[in-house]
């Protein structure tokens, strides 16, 4: 997404050091670590005073999410444009595994990993629709939702959205050049070709009603809060 904005000419704020590898995503990944993992801390908010009001910049959902953290009157006073990416769950805690973790397939650490981050990933979910309903309800208009495989599929449609949406207006040299970036390598696991074991696993939880759901209306991600 990052790279999406900055292509079609939306500043994006990035730092050069990162804890993610590079096998990840070879082209790199735009974004700031501390505000990434820490969001807007009053901390961040003063060092990037400057930039905040103008820039694209990615925040995870956990610390975006926290109800005691005092960045909802900034966020109300500001009214930001927020694009929320998501994917299909498996896919998106298979291709997370294949980076980052170490358990082995077929073994129990393997099985208690995927079963975790898959319960995990309602949570997430419905702790944001919460926390956004709760603290800053006016922001929910401001809330895109952008399925990752829209990116894959229907690569056009995706990234004149991401512009319509940023109130962009790019060269086609520009539009080009966002189209060409989307890169089906990095799309590692779909789930036509998961393993059928797998996929019981991933249909025994909410997570996938949840995505079924969104996918046909975004906006009912408003319906999923903290039970």
């Amino acid at each position: 997404m990052a790279q999406t904005l900055r292509l079609l000419g939306k500043p994006v704020l990035v730092s050069h050091e990162t804890d993610t590898p590079i096998e990840a995503n070879p082209k790199g990944f735009l974004d700031i670590q501390e505000i990434r993992d820490q969001g807007l801390t009053p901390e961040i908010r003063r060092k990037y005073s400057g930039q905040l009001g103008h820039s694209a910049y990615k925040i995870l959902l956990k610390p975006f999410s926290n109800e005691e953290s005092d960045h909802w009157h900034w966020l109300r006073e500001t009214s930001p444009i927020l694009f929320l990416t998501y994917r299909h769950p498996l896919e998106q805690i298979l291709s997370h595994h294949a980076i980052f973790r170490k358990e082995k397939s077929g073994t129990k650490e393997f099985f208690i990993h995927i079963t975790q981050s898959l319960k995990n990933w309602e949570t997430t979910f419905r702790q944001f629709s919460s926390a956004i309903q709760k603290k800053c309800p006016e922001l929910c208009s401001n809330i895109h939702l952008m399925n990752y495989r829209d990116a894959i599929e229907d690569t056009q449609m995706f990234v004149n959205k991401v512009a319509a949406v940023s109130g962009l207006k790019p060269t086609p040299s520009q539009f080009k050049a966002a189209y060409d970036n989307v890169d089906m390598s990095l799309y590692r696991f779909n789930y036509s070709h998961i393993k059928s074991q797998y996929k019981s696993w991933y249909a025994k939880f909410p997570c996938s009603d949840i995505y079924e759901h969104l996918k046909e209306d975004p906006k009912a991600i408003w319906e999923y809060e903290v039970e």
